[in-house]
């Protein structure tokens, strides 16, 4: 009896993954590479690092990863959908190693992984892009709450205005959309302007087949479903601070691993900066220009240059989670392949008992 074949999408699959994990390791090497004078500057420096220190900074790794996850558990519970911390963790594993692998595209890509992913596990598609789109907007909130108080504790009016600005336009550009979607003008106009870019799209696509006004008009009535109380809220963005906080306290305890003081006032700003230079730069994850930055900064700080270079690079090791990712693409890679061994024996038992009923008399 010939076994069932694999399907062509099983085959598209593989290769994607086999490219995807290439590219990861193509990002390592480029990681050492371009940054190889600060990895020899901090290798010597390796060999008396705290290790208790060490673990504790990727224990807040760990928990920042798992901060994030919960913000899409969250948004995804107001939402009416259920999926899985521990799967939503892992799935933030992966987003983010893709996040870092591509310069500049990398965070849509890695939204775009998402969203697959969710409508995979039967994710209404709009309400999947309405938590990626939240989950954006408290996480942006949070970033700037974390410098505002960053920039609070040392005496930094420029950032603390910064971390004020970037806070209050998110939020009222959030209010502002929420205001006309509850008001039936507003939701008009709204629904309006996506018809019309629908439309628009459509003749150069030919998709989407549907009526765009009835398509935007049944994901408004989607949309409209997420009902937020003050507590929702105030989880949402408990979770989202408790994101970067974590990240925060990761770079802390490199710092102490190294055997640095840590500059607690000007630390937040200092990792703000490193995150707005792994925002910008061309390299994948900022590989060569994020150390760089955050290395100066912390010198200028009063940590000395060793020490500073030592910590940065066991936060950048701990923070690129590419080993994790890649250990998380293997595991399903094993599971996706032991399931689909499972589901061909049992059609291969299928097809041995149909053939044995017809020779029985």
């Amino acid at each position: 009896m010939a076994e069932a074949e694999d399907s062509p999408r099983d085959g598209w699959h593989w290769t994607v993954k086999t490219t995807f994990v290439a590219l990861l390791l193509g990002s390592a090497f480029i990681a050492i590479w371009l940054n190889r004078s600060h990895v020899l500057d901090g290798v010597g420096g390796l060999q008396d690092l705290r290790w208790g220190w060490v673990v504790a900074a990727f224990a807040s790794e760990c928990l920042s990863m798992l901060a994030f996850a919960a913000v899409q558990h969250r948004l995804l519970h107001v939402g009416g959908h259920r999926l899985t911390l521990a799967w939503l963790t892992a799935n933030a594993y992966t987003a983010n190693a893709i996040s870092l692998a591509v310069p500049y595209v990398g965070s849509t890509m890695a939204a775009g992984y998402t969203l697959r992913q969710m409508r995979a596990r039967r994710v209404d598609p709009v309400v999947a892009g309405t938590v990626l789109t939240l989950g954006g907007v408290f996480s942006t909130v949070a970033f700037g709450l974390v410098l505002l108080a960053g920039a609070i504790a040392s005496n930094n009016v420029a950032v603390a205005l910064m971390g004020i600005l970037a806070a209050a336009l998110t939020l009222a550009a959030t209010v502002v959309a929420v205001i006309a979607l509850r008001r039936p003008g507003g939701r008009d106009r709204i629904a309006g302007v996506c018809a019309g870019a629908l439309k628009l799209g459509r003749r150069v696509t030919n998709r989407p087949r549907s009526e765009p006004s009835e398509l935007v008009d049944r994901a408004l009535q989607r949309v409209l479903r997420f009902r937020f109380s003050a507590v929702s809220v105030g989880s949402v963005l408990g979770w989202a601070l408790l994101n970067w906080v974590a990240n925060v306290a990761c770079l802390a305890f490199a710092l102490e691993a190294a055997g640095a003081d840590v500059p607690w006032r000007s630390l937040p700003i200092i990792w703000g900066i490193g995150v707005g230079a792994a925002s910008f730069a061309p390299t994948p994850g900022g590989i060569g220009i994020v150390e760089t930055v955050l290395s100066a900064a912390l010198v200028s700080a009063g940590t000395s240059t060793a020490n500073a270079v030592t910590a940065v690079l066991v936060y950048r090791v701990l923070s690129f989670n590419m080993l994790v990712a890649l250990l998380t693409i293997v595991a399903r890679a094993v599971n996706r392949q032991r399931q689909r061994l499972v589901r061909r024996r049992d059609e291969v038992e299928r097809h041995r008992a149909l053939a044995r009923s017809r020779i029985e008399p």
